[in-house]
């Protein structure tokens, strides 16, 4: 109950509770703990360092004499932390820093620097009146004055300096003595304070002009995989700093030092190096004693380094990477004028509704142009297309993004590209181009979840050429044309297995939309393929799900289904992705919806059996993992939604909808020990998810009723409620209302 009572007091009055300096100590550490957590935001990381710069702040303004230690963690955590938030730190030294990011890096090493020289002070005192206890003196001669002040006010010395945050008269000596301090200490120095001195003082060797004796210090380092990559970042940037007196040859060394390390470094540092990469470019073009080297084309465009991330970039992200590297020209650019300039101000233009008319045109006019880099020219296709839907122009919209997924089949955003396309051509009436459009969506993309469909609509077309397929309507509707198509299939002797299938998948679906799953299994039970003959894979897996599905409705065994069985034992592990894809259509992904909609006693109960299936018919994966953790919340099984949570949260990382699952089933489950959990849980959730969401409603809601639960700080759940009242008089909507104004009731 110790751990429920901090996190309790932290998050009631977002200062420590009354009760001494012992207390302020305790919530400071909680907090410092979680401030080192990973943060899916930079506003989620500003708001854990911004609590606890304001929980420790009693602390550094004490008498006790523990103060020395606490000022030098405060000094400790603005260099390993506070510089972290946002990437400002590494930004303001090696990157393009906004005047945000540069204040508060200068004011964070400043503070790190006051801090070190008052904890110095306060060491010295306490051990002058002895008022430490003999275990503290020992501790505070012998570790916070012999190593860790010295260390940390080296290390701030060096990045002060770095960022131009020291006098600049007095900068030169100070570094001086820094790097010296460190050269001297780091021999000493183990795991993360080792390689902290190590990138400090290499930084410091490269500002006094001792090349040879930073390259040694600073060469390591860089190379290492495991190192923080904010210090490889800094290690890099001054090994090219090293390498040349003028910008041009710095920058030659910087494009050796990205081909060496680029491959090892995340996204994010990769544009930092494109960051630094400009920067020199444009000194070079006004550095007087820059050179092009005899025999050479000349220096790469300013902008190189970023398209250069974007290509070491895996294919799941690039095309992310590749819209901010873009983003970072249009914003930097200036004068500079080149196809991939151009396209970088059409793609800002078009983002927003004001400029999207003539951004649009810009891009048109960009693609144009056979100088355009290949990479650069897949972006300004795909937004082509969406700029055109945008502005209400479905054909143009719809041709734009088929030519896109035309050219780039193997883009994993492809696959969203032809969705689009097929959607904005159904709605146009031009039948020629709806074809265009389904021909390359059921040649090019086989493994897509609406091929089925595709083909359907595809058939529809052959047999009724003089019109388009309107938009799906009814599921009645739906019902009827396929299997009206079957029927005709029938007639005509038709045997091309595959079509068959289509137009049973398609029967299926709507007739279970409209729970006949009798009728379901019927009609899928008309296209089973002959003896000898076998379906396309993608085909025989979504016979499969309507199979499943309709089995989950007609209330009947799934895994003891003939058809089932047959495919489980063929492949199992497919057999069970069809179930949880079922079960992620029937299932809500975000558990705060669910929360606050009404109870349906019967779909918890088609979800409870067939979460429970697909985990009978194979070993659970971390794709399914993620799909049982919040089935299993849903469907109230809580020791089950814990166990599939923490598998998903081992494999993926602490994502919110994954947190959120684990909370709802540490709740589910009950008891002091899973509550304590559960409340840290949805705090942290709380601070991760958009504000008055229903998961951020949701996580509300929990902790007042945990309060409530283990009756630990009752008198601040009223005032709490008062408070969200006046930010939404619904209180998140009355599932969340009845919840909250309940428990306030009993406590007010």
């Amino acid at each position: 109950m110790i751990a429920t009572a901090i996190a309790v007091a932290v998050w009631v009055a977002q200062v420590p509770v009354p009760g001494g300096i012992d207390s302020v100590a305790a919530a400071t550490d909680a907090a410092r703990i979680d401030a080192r957590r990973t943060f899916a935001t930079s506003a989620a990381a500003t708001a854990a360092w911004t609590r606890l710069e304001r929980v420790r702040a009693p602390l550094l303004e004490s008498d006790d004499p523990r103060c020395a230690a606490w000022l030098a963690d405060a000094a400790e955590d603005a260099i390993t932390l506070g510089l972290s938030v946002d990437a400002c730190g590494v930004t303001t030294i090696v990157g393009i820093p906004t005047a945000a990011q540069r204040e508060r890096s200068t004011a964070l090493l400043r503070d790190a620097l006051t801090w070190t020289r008052a904890a110095e002070r306060s060491a010295r005192a306490a051990m002058s009146a002895g008022t430490a206890t003999p275990e503290l003196t020992a501790r505070l001669d012998s570790v916070e004055l012999a190593q860790r002040i010295p260390l940390i006010r080296a290390c701030a010395a060096v990045l002060a300096g770095w960022c131009g945050a020291l006098p600049e008269a007095d900068a030169p000596a100070i570094i001086e003595s820094a790097a010296l301090r460190l050269s001297a200490m780091r021999g000493g120095l183990s795991g993360n304070a080792r390689t902290l001195a190590d990138a400090c003082c290499g930084l410091g060797l490269t500002r006094i002009g001792r090349h040879a004796e930073a390259d040694a210090v600073l060469g390591p380092l860089a190379a290492n995989p495991a190192a923080e990559p904010a210090l490889r970042l800094l290690a890099i940037a001054a090994l090219s700093e090293n390498a040349a007196p003028n910008a041009s040859s710095r920058r030659r060394a910087l494009d050796s030092l990205r081909a060496r390390y680029g491959a090892s470094l995340d996204d994010d540092s990769r544009l930092l190096l494109g960051d630094l990469d400009f920067r020199l470019a444009r000194s070079a073009a006004a550095d007087a004693t820059s050179t092009v080297t005899p025999g050479t084309s000349g220096p790469a465009p300013a902008w190189r380094g970023w398209l250069d991330a974007v290509a070491a970039t895996p294919p799941t992200r690039r095309a992310a990477v590749r819209a901010a590297a873009l983003a970072r020209i249009a914003q930097h650019a200036g004068s500079m004028d080149d196809p991939v300039v151009r396209v970088a101000r059409a793609l800002a233009a078009s983002g927003s509704s004001e400029g999207r008319s003539a951004g649009t045109a810009l891009l048109r006019g960009a693609l144009a142009d056979p100088a355009l880099e290949a990479g650069v020219r897949t972006l300004a296709m795909l937004e082509l297309g969406r700029a055109e839907l945008l502005l209400g122009h479905p054909a143009e919209g719809a041709a734009a993004l088929l030519e896109f997924a035309q050219a780039y089949p193997s883009e994993p955003v492809s696959r969203h590209a032809i969705d689009a396309a097929v959607a904005a051509a159904r709605g146009t009436g031009d039948s020629v181009l709806f074809a265009r459009v389904l021909a390359t969506a059921v040649a090019r993309f086989p493994d897509h979840p609406d091929h089925a469909a595709w083909r359907v609509e595809q058939s529809a077309l052959v047999l009724s050429s003089d019109t388009a397929v309107e938009t799906r309507e009814s599921p009645a509707r739906r019902a009827a044309i396929a299997l009206d198509g079957l029927d005709r299939a029938d007639r005509s002797g038709v045997t091309d297995i595959a079509l068959r299938a289509d137009l049973a998948i398609a029967a299926a679906d709507a007739l279970n939309d409209e729970v006949r799953a009798d009728a379901a299994l019927e009609a899928l039970d008309r296209a089973r393929p002959l003896p000898g003959t076998a379906l396309p894979e993608a085909v025989r897996q979504r016979m499969l799900e309507e199979r499943i599905r309709a089995l989950v409705l007609a209330t009947r065994s799934i895994e003891m289904d003939r058809t089932v069985a047959d495919a489980a034992a063929v492949d199992a592990n497919s057999t069970a992705d069809a179930a949880a894809r079922v079960l992620r259509r029937m299932s809500a992904a975000d558990l705060g919806s669910v929360a606050a909609a009404a109870v349906d006693e019967q779909q918890i109960a088609r979800i409870a059996r067939l979460a429970d299936a697909t985990m009978h018919i194979a070993p659970p994966t971390p794709e399914r993992d993620e799909i049982l953790a919040r089935a299993f919340v849903v469907a109230r099984m809580h020791d089950s939604a814990q166990a599939a949570a923490r598998r998903a949260i081992a494999a993926r990382g602490e994502r919110a909808d994954l947190t959120l699952a684990l909370a709802e089933s540490l709740w589910g489950i009950g008891g002091d020990a899973a509550l304590t959990e559960a409340f840290v849980l949805y705090e942290r959730v709380a601070r991760t998810v958009r504000e008055e969401s229903p998961a951020w409603w949701l996580c509300q809601a929990r902790r007042l009723q945990i309060l409530d639960r283990v009756n630990r700080s009752t008198e601040a759940i009223a005032p709490k409620v008062a408070r969200l009242k006046a930010m939404d008089p619904a209180l998140g909507g009355p599932a969340f209302a009845a919840s909250m104004l309940e428990v306030a009731a009993r406590h007010e």
